[in-house]
């Protein structure tokens, strides 16, 4: 590779893939597909490995992965946005991402964007059984924008499209809005950790999500980023792979998404916290402005220490929390070296406060120890915190409440038992990259209600309705085939 140019480089790249595509293709659809790039190769992350993700499912058109290749070149250059900016003029594209649903609740959601220049856009949003369009504007000129939809009726599906100053169509999709109360009738959400980069062009899970009907789906960490500590050029540079697969505009583009992060995502292997394990410091508000300019979270512009959020989704009230870089690696072990002082009383007050009758608690690795023995998670870190946090969730009375996991790759259930005997339920569902990992069981298997290893390709589900007086949630762990694999009844 001495010796070329940039171009001539991209085109090696590009015209290498297409070719080991053209070889593979007939061989990709069987159960091992030979194109699948591992998780080791993933984490180097050069432009051929990128190119590789992009073709593992099917060949990507060549004028998208050229796209891709000279967007990756100026986002780590010098001056990139002028760069990416002709670079989108050179090749006619009028976005780098979205659009992006988000910040869902039974009135209104949010629509994201990121532009290769400064505009003004507006959402025009129809109930889907037509009417007249009601237009929601962006505030003001910029280049990632969240445009507020709000005033809208719950329980009610919507069609939206969003146009630029020149009525240039930017995007579309379609909606239901959740309930404002529970009922008999059930509405979904889905949730899943783990994409890893790998996971995001694979169609399967991605469509089921889609047509079984969730309204929102909770990503919980490792999810587009890997690993690329603070090399802001390259950090955007997955976004952008993660913006350029159709299975993934698909999905955002009509299912709202919230996301929390989790080492990877944050900066690298097993890292929390404002310095890295050698010691060298972390730029923990650079990160964290990346993360909100790339997401489309609820609370995305409050100013607290932590990407942590709480959002009302109807009768749900999900409240995601930051386990990497609230962190304080000097004092694990002890009380609050987890999450910090601020957000552990944030939390609390979460909790007390909520009078909905489920609550999700969720965070990027797992809560409990009996898998990898709590390995970077509550077990090695703050035992007494955790403990605090389940005796706050025992006198919730008048609300299921459910914790939402990740990191250690594959799926599996969880009934903690409390010393009122009662239990605290962990669903950890780390499928939507189907990398490998830990086996399906831990030692003590006493409290676990399921188990499949890391390289199971699945995603949660949780269906809530009422049953008679009774609220009740029904997981289900749905398989790349869309078979339900498991299925679990919880009641308060």
């Amino acid at each position: 590779m001495k010796n070329h140019s940039p171009i001539e480089r991209r085109e090696f790249l590009i015209l290498s893939a297409a070719s080991l595509g053209g070889m593979l293709t007939a061989r990709a659809q069987s159960n091992h597909n030979p194109r699948v790039v591992s998780l080791k190769d993933a984490h180097i992350g050069t432009e051929e490995i990128d190119i590789r993700i992009m073709n593992q499912y099917g060949d990507q058109p060549q004028e998208v992965q050229d796209f891709y290749l000279a967007c990756r070149e100026a986002f780590t250059g010098k001056d990139p946005e002028k760069q990416v900016a002709e670079v989108c003029r050179k090749f006619g594209q009028v976005k780098l991402g979205g659009p992006m649903l988000g910040d869902l609740s039974p009135t209104s959601f949010a629509v994201w964007l990121h532009l290769p220049e400064p505009e003004q856009v507006e959402v025009r949003v129809t109930p889907a059984g037509g009417g007249s369009p009601v237009v929601f504007k962006s505030a003001d000129m910029g280049r990632v924008l969240s445009v507020r939809c709000d005033g809208l009726t719950p329980d009610t599906a919507y069609a939206y499209e969003v146009m630029d100053s020149k009525d240039r169509k930017l995007g579309e999709g379609k909606l239901v809005t959740p309930p404002s109360e529970l009922s008999e009738e059930p509405f979904r959400i889905a949730f899943g950790t783990c994409y890893h980069k790998v996971g995001m062009y694979r169609p399967e899970l991605m469509k089921s999500i889609r047509e079984r009907g969730s309204r929102a789906m909770l990503i919980l960490g490792d999810s587009a980023v890997d690993g690329r500590q603070s090399n802001y050029g390259l950090i955007q540079s997955d976004y952008l792979l993660r913006n350029l697969s159709p299975h993934w505009q698909a999905l955002a583009a009509n299912v709202p998404i919230s996301a929390t992060w989790d080492d990877h995502d944050y900066y690298g292997d097993d890292t929390g916290g404002t310095t890295t394990r050698g010691g060298r410091p972390i730029d923990v508000d650079g990160l964290r402005k990346a993360w909100r300019k790339n997401w489309n979270n609820p609370e995305r512009d409050v100013d607290r220490e932590g990407i942590y959020f709480s959002s009302r989704i109807g009768p749900v009230q999900h409240i995601a929390l930051d386990t990497r870089s609230c962190r304080t690696n000097e004092e694990r072990g002890k009380l609050n070296s987890f999450l910090g002082k601020e957000q552990m009383a944030w939390l609390k007050q979460q909790i007390e406060d909520s009078d909905a009758p489920f609550i999700l608690i969720s965070g990027g690795t797992m809560w409990s120890d009996y898998i990898s023995a709590g390995k970077d998670s509550w077990g090695t870190w703050d035992t007494e915190g955790r403990e605090q946090i389940f005796q706050w969730i025992d006198a919730k009375k008048d609300a299921l409440v459910l914790l939402l996991a990740g990191d250690r790759h594959g799926a599996r259930a969880f009934a903690i038992p409390r010393p009122n005997g009662g239990k605290i339920h962990e669903l950890e569902v780390a499928g939507m990259g189907g990398v490998p990992g830990p086996g399906a069981f831990g030692k003590d298997r006493s409290s676990q209600l399921f188990g499949y290893p890391g390289g199971t390709w699945a995603f949660g589900e949780l269906t809530f309705s009422k049953d008679g007086a009774e609220p009740q949630a029904v997981f289900r762990l749905i398989g790349d085939s869309g078979k339900e694999m498991e299925t679990i009844t919880l009641k308060k």
